[in-house]
């Protein structure tokens, strides 16, 4: 069987993943909201208003 160990990493590397991922996901999407709002005086960055520009 598989060590409670290394259980306990996969699932804790697992978690801190999708924070990360959701995290980020939300702040490109307020940033995005805020911009269009024009919170912001700067244009949107490329990276933002084109995110497959950001494949590099």
């Amino acid at each position: 069987s598989v060590p409670r160990a290394s259980v306990a990493l996969s699932t804790i590397t697992t978690a801190a993943f999708a924070l990360t991922s959701l995290a980020a996901g939300l702040l490109t999407a307020s940033t995005a909201g805020l911009y269009s709002f024009g919170a912001f005086s700067k244009p949107l960055p490329p990276h933002i208003s084109d995110p497959s520009r950001n494949l590099i």
